[in-house]
C-alpha cells in the first residue's frame, strides 16, 4: 500500500519534470557545441595575437633604444651605411 503510493508520487514527479523540460533538438545542441568551440578558438587566437603584438613592441623598443656605451644603434648604423652608399 505504502509502496504503491510512493510509486504514484514518483510517477507524478517524473511527469512534472518531463512537462517542464523543453524538448531538445540534437542539431541545435551540435550547433551550440560548435559555436562554443569556435568562440574558444577565437579567444586563443586573440591571446596569441596579443602576445605577438607585445613581443613586437618589446623588440621595436629594444631596437630603437640608445645604447648605453655611446655607440650607434645597429639600425641607425645600417641606415647610415645605406645612405652613404646611395650618395
Amino acid at each position: 500500500m505504502l509502496v504503491d503510493m510512493l510509486e504514484e508520487v514518483y510517477k507524478d514527479i517524473e511527469s512534472e519534470k518531463a512537462a517542464s523540460t523543453p524538448p531538445t533538438d540534437p542539431a541545435a545542441d551540435d550547433m551550440a557545441k560548435a559555436l562554443a568551440e569556435s568562440n574558444k578558438k577565437v579567444e586563443e587566437l586573440k591571446n596569441k595575437i596579443d602576445k605577438l603584438a607585445s613581443a613586437g613592441s618589446s623588440i621595436e623598443a629594444t631596437n630603437n633604444k640608445e645604447p648605453e656605451d655611446g655607440t650607434e644603434n645597429k639600425n641607425e648604423s645600417e641606415e647610415t651605411k645605406n645612405e652613404d652608399q646611395n650618395t
